[in-house]
């Protein structure tokens, strides 16, 4: 068991901290030893879903320019992968063009990928397998992955776990790190229990204020304690803001949820509205004041598309509420 609380922060700082794009004489099956973290604070965005390289290059430019030093990537917003297979000519492309800028880059998993799925398991788990392999070839690191909902299937869950099991050994061969992250659909806690039960070095929690925040109130749990639990796990972070009134629609109907318009979502304030930080009611002063050995990167997961003119700002906002709360300046 990996018990040792300081063996596993040198290992999450390892993780969070490896910079494996910096490398142009990596070895694809043999990563480098991963090196110790820096307490540069790193502030990173999400990078919209828009196809367009040259709508890319655009908000690329202006996340540089804003100040960011991260940008993290969903797996689906290109064709990276089809039918479970990996796509050589579409990842060369993309990991071109995010070379021309000096970021620092993470990746979420693509929408639709689920372990619990019975009828697709084996192409669930290709996609995901792909996944991991992308982010070597691309340099992105960590993976975000997705909990979602519990099922009350013993045998699914026992599955579930061991699927996260073989992927973590996987990812642990390319030098990944995957992080799980909690949805408000659910507590907090199964996903800390996931982590721990799968006792990987390189499985660890994203860590989602927006979600933990809607969630404490539907479910009446105390999400400052919930993020007070989850720090030993944690290993990765995305910061959104809402007002935490839920949109019982998110569990009743997906689809319907979906279809909501987020402009919508911003004006009556329900549901996962991925405002950025400070622009809803989270407490954020006090999560940066328990996130005050945190080591990874700080990703501002909003819809940036509809707050250009603040990007910056808001850059900023969140770095300094960081090094208020403890941290160095960076």
């Amino acid at each position: 068991m990996y018990s040792d609380e300081g063996y596993l922060s040198t290992v999450v700082e390892w993780f969070c901290q490896y910079r494996i794009g910096r490398r142009k004489d990596l070895d694809y099956h043999k990563p480098e030893r991963m090196k110790p973290a820096t307490d540069r604070v790193r502030i990173g965005i999400n990078l919209p879903k828009n196809p367009d390289p040259s709508a890319i290059r655009r908000r690329l430019r202006s996340f540089a320019e804003c100040g960011y030093d991260s940008v993290e990537v969903s797996l689906d917003m290109l064709p990276l992968i089809v039918g479970g297979e990996k796509r050589p000519e579409y990842i060369e492309f993309f990991h071109s063009l995010l070379s021309e800028f000096d970021f620092e880059y993470s990746a979420h998993i693509g929408s639709g990928v689920d372990l619990r799925d019975e009828i697709n398991l084996e192409l669930q788990k290709k996609i995901l397998y792909s996944s991991i392999e992308i982010c070597t070839l691309m340099h992105l690191n960590p993976l975000v992955l997705h909990y979602e909902a519990r099922t009350k299937d013993i045998s699914i869950e026992k599955r579930f776990l061991e699927l996260h099991r073989e992927a973590a050994d996987l990812a642990a061969r390319y030098g990944v790190l995957l992080c799980i992250e909690n949805i408000e659909v659910d507590l907090v806690d199964p996903v800390i229990d996931l982590v721990k039960s799968a006792d990987r070095p390189n499985l660890r929690m994203t860590f989602d204020t927006g979600h933990a925040y809607l969630a404490a109130g539907f479910f009446h749990f105390d999400f400052l304690e919930s993020l007070k639990r989850s720090l030993p796990f944690i290993g990765h972070l995305h910061l959104s803001d809402n007002t935490g009134d839920y949109e019982r629609l998110r569990i009743t109907n997906r689809q319907a949820y979906n279809a909501i318009p987020k402009t919508n979502r911003f004006a009556f304030g329900r549901g996962d509205a991925h405002l950025p930080p400070f622009w809803g009611s989270i407490p954020f002063d006090d999560v940066f004041s328990l996130l005050r050995d945190f080591r990874g990167i700080y990703v501002c997961e909003f819809h940036s598309d509809y707050f250009i003119p603040f990007g910056k700002s808001i850059q900023e906002r969140v770095r300094s509420a960081i090094r208020l709360a403890g941290k160095p300046a960076g």
